[in-house]
C-alpha cells in the first residue's frame, strides 16, 4: 500500500455483516491507544463480546487485523492533535457512528486515551450516540504521563470532563501510576498491564452477565450498579489457603491501578465469588463471614449484591470480582466536583500528582481590589475571580498570556 487511497480500499466495510450471533457487549477502541487495547482484547475471544476499532489514521487502523470491524474518521490522515477539527469530523459522521453500535448490543464499553486528537475528540461523541440508543455506556480512559507537561494534561482533563458527562460509568487509568508500579519491568509489560484493565473489566462484566450459579447475577444487576453512577472500579483478586476469601478481597480492592479511589465510599457494589467444586477444598459456609465483614465496611445506604458461582480450573483458589461505582470524578461521590477556589489545581493534582507547574493564584474573595489613581488603561483585564468560571483551556490561555507579558 503506497497511499491512503489503497488503505481505504482495503478497510473492512461497515455495512450489515452476514448473519451472526448478537453479542451483549460491544467494546470500541477510539484513537490509537484505545485501538491497541481493543486489539489485545480481541485475541482473548471472550464470550458474548464483539469489538470495533475507530481511528483517524488509516495506516494505523488497517494494522488492527485481529478486529473484523473498523471505522475510519475523516480522510485517513489523522487529526494532528487538532481536537476541535476532530470533533467537527466526528459530528459529521455521528450517524455512521450510531449505526456501527446499533447491532443488538446492550452494553457499550469505550476504550480511549485522553490528550491526543482522535480519542479526546471522538470518544465523547461515541458515548453520546450510545446513550441515545438507550445502551448502558461505560468508558475506560487512559491519561498521558506528567512528563508531557501541562498543555497535554489540560487537554486530557477537558476531554475527560466531556466524556464523563456522556457515559454512565467511567474508569480512569493514570500513566504515571502504571510507570510507578511497573518501573522495573519492560515497556511491553507496563503497556500490557494498562491494557489488561480493559480485558479484566470486560471479562468481569461478561462473566457477571452470563453467570449461572448458587446465587445469580445478570445484566439487570450490572445496569443497576453502573447506570448514571459516575466513576467506577472493576477489579479481581484470587487467593488460596487460610483466609482465602479475605485475601482475595484484599487483592481486588488494593489493585495498584485503581487511581486511589476509596472503594468503601462507593454507592453501588457488585461482588462475584467463584470457586471450583472439583477442588480439594470447596467453599465453606463459614467463609461467608469474611464476605459479611467486607460488606459491613460500606455505608448503610450502599446498594450491595453478591453472586456465587463455580469456575472450573480454580482448584483450591477463590476468585473475587468487584464492581464498585458511585465515585465523583474529583470527589468521593458522583455529585462532587472540584472544590477548591482554583478547579485547575484540584483536577491536575488529582490525576497528575507528578506534574510540577506554577499557576497564578485567584484573588481571595474577602480581599477587595486596590483602587488605582491611574487612568483605566486596561479595562478588559480580568480578575482571578472572573477567571474561576472559565474552562480549563481558557484558564491555561490566560496563564500563558500572563507569563509572556513583558516586565514593566
Amino acid at each position: 500500500m503506497n497511499d491512503n487511497t489503497d488503505i481505504l480500499d482495503n478497510l473492512i466495510d461497515m455495512g450489515v455483516a452476514p448473519v451472526q450471533e448478537v453479542k451483549t457487549i460491544k467494546v470500541i477502541g477510539v484513537g490509537n491507544g484505545g485501538c491497541n487495547a481493543v486489539d489485545n482484547l480481541a485475541s482473548e475471544n471472550i464470550d458474548n463480546v464483539s469489538c470495533l476499532v475507530c481511528d483517524s489514521n488509516a495506516s494505523a487502523l488497517s494494522s488492527h487485523r485481529g478486529v473484523p470491524h473498523r471505522l475510519l474518521l475523516g480522510d485517513g490522515r489523522g487529526f494532528g492533535g487538532k481536537v476541535e477539527r476532530g470533533r467537527e469530523i466526528a459530528e459529521e459522521q455521528a450517524e455512521q457512528i450510531s449505526k456501527a453500535m446499533n447491532d443488538g448490543a446492550k452494553i457499550i464499553i469505550i476504550a480511549t486515551s485522553m490528550g491526543g486528537g482522535t480519542g479526546t475528540a471522538a470518544a465523547p461523541i461515541f458515548a453520546r450516540e450510545a446513550k441515545k440508543l438507550g445502551l448502558l455506556t461505560l468508558a475506560i480512559a487512559t491519561l498521558p504521563p506528567s512528563r508531557e507537561k501541562l498543555p497535554r494534561a489540560l487537554l486530557a482533563l477537558d476531554g475527560l470532563d466531556r466524556l464523563a458527562k456522556e457515559v454512565d460509568a467511567l474508569l480512569v487509568i493514570s500513566n504515571d501510576r502504571v510507570e510507578e508500579v511497573y518501573s522495573e519491568e519492560s515497556v511491553d509489560v507496563g503497556f500490557k498491564a494498562a491494557d489488561n484493565v480493559l480485558c479484566d473489566a470486560v471479562r468481569s462484566i461478561a462473566g457477571i452477565i452470563g453467570m449461572i450459579g448458587l446465587i445469580n447475577m445478570d445484566l439487570s444487576d450490572v445496569q443497576t450498579a453502573l447506570e448514571h453512577s459516575g466513576v467506577a472500579v472493576i477489579s479481581t483478586g484470587r487467593s488460596c489457603g487460610e483466609n482465602r476469601v479475605e485475601n482475595a478481597i484484599k487483592a481486588a480492592v488494593t489493585s495498584p491501578l485503581l487511581n486511589n479511589n476509596d472503594i468503601y465510599k462507593s454507592t453501588h457494589l457488585l461482588m462475584r465469588v467463584s470457586y471450583d467444586p472439583a477442588g480439594s477444598r470447596p467453599m465453606q459456609m463459614r467463609e461467608f463471614r469474611q464476605i459479611d465483614a467486607f460488606s459491613a465496611k460500606f455505608g448503610v445506604n450502599t446498594w450491595v449484591k453478591t453472586g456465587i458461582d463455580t469456575e472450573e480450573g480454580l482448584g483450591d483458589d477463590i476468585r473475587i470480582t468487584i464492581l464498585a461505582a458511585g465515585f465523583g470524578l474529583y470527589g468521593d461521590s458522583n455529585t462532587e466536583t472540584a472544590n477548591t477556589k482554583d478547579p485547575i489545581d484540584d483536577r491536575v493534582r488529582r490525576f497528575f500528582p507528578n506534574l510540577a507547574y506554577p499557576l497564578p493564584q485567584p484573588i481571595p474573595e474577602d480581599i477587595e481590589e486596590e483602587e488605582s489613581d491611574e487612568e483605566d488603561t486596561a479595562p478588559t483585564e480580568e480578575t482571578g475571580r472572573e477567571r474561576e468560571g472559565k474552562s480549563l483551556w481558557e484558564k491555561f490561555s490566560d496563564f500563558v498570556t500572563d507569563m509572556l507579558k513583558p516586565e514593566a
